[in-house]
């Protein structure tokens, strides 16, 4: 038997079709555990698995601080074959311990429809300031887009992933290469580029100020998701996960992702 958990219950269909069909040819009884969206994050799960020693077998982490939670039980995966076939795996201290599941897009989800219908191109949505015009006008055509909101937005307790995991990222990671971690250790080291968060805080204040205030504050992932499924807002702060979701809602509009603004 094989127990893989992971993090993303937008696949959790696709992955256990693809477990049957890999473990009736390799005579494994395998079985996908999906902990995510409204049922809260895959790291508290783990930690209660451990403690009942019910641990999967293979399972997912998303990065150096949480590879370091369960450092002491993670086996070292430098000599596996697919390692050469992959430009992607976690590696620390020069060993391999983590391969990639799966490489994803984030950034602001929009409806294309929308945005034609207000004079909007989406190719001019770059910085801040073209995102602040933009958001003021779709705020001004609330009733005519019959929307209740121009962004949907979480910042509740359980969606703190959307919040730290993707927003931060933009004042850690946004206009460097990727892996280039100088503002992480800068921030580290106790050395903060003021202009880089002033202009993040105001992005963020931004999103807050055009989102619906109860998804924002008290929504979950599915509140968040189906403001946008049911057109009732014109932005989406995900990323291309949410795909399946857009299908399932049998969304129609025209859809697709642009940087955010900061």
């Amino acid at each position: 038997t094989l127990v893989l958990a992971q993090g993303k219950p937008e696949i959790d269909a696709m992955l256990k079709a693809y477990a049957a069909a890999w473990g009736e040819k390799n005579n494994v009884e395998v079985t996908i555990k999906s902990v995510g969206g409204t049922s809260g994050g895959l790291g508290p799960q783990l930690k209660a698995d451990y403690a009942a020693g019910d641990m999967p077998d293979i399972f997912a982490f998303d990065g150096l601080e949480a590879y370091k939670e369960w450092e002491g039980i993670i086996l070292d995966l430098s000599d596996e074959e697919w390692v050469s076939l992959t430009s992607v795996p976690f590696k620390y201290n020069g060993k391999v311990y983590g391969f990639p599941v799966a490489i994803e897009g984030w950034g602001m989800a929009y409806n294309g429809d929308m945005l034609d219908k207000a004079g909007i191109d989406p190719a001019t949505l770059v910085n801040f300031d073209a995102y602040k015009a933009a958001f003021e006008k779709l705020d001004s055509m609330k009733a005519e887009l019959g929307i209740n909101s121009v962004v949907s937005m979480v910042a509740s307790v359980e969606m703190g992933w959307v919040t730290a995991h993707h927003n931060f990222n933009s004042l850690l990671s946004n206009g460097l290469p990727y892996g280039d971690l100088s503002v992480v250790d800068n921030l580290l080291a106790g050395n903060v580029d003021a202009q880089r968060l002033r202009e993040y805080a105001d992005w963020v204040e931004l999103l807050f100020k055009y989102a619906d205030r109860s998804v924002l504050l008290t929504g979950n992932y599915d509140s968040q998701v189906g403001a946008f499924a049911n057109q009732k807002a014109v932005f989406l702060h995900q990323g291309n996960w949410v795909d399946p979701n857009m299908k399932d809602a049998g969304a129609t509009f025209k859809m697709a992702y642009a940087p955010h603004g900061s």
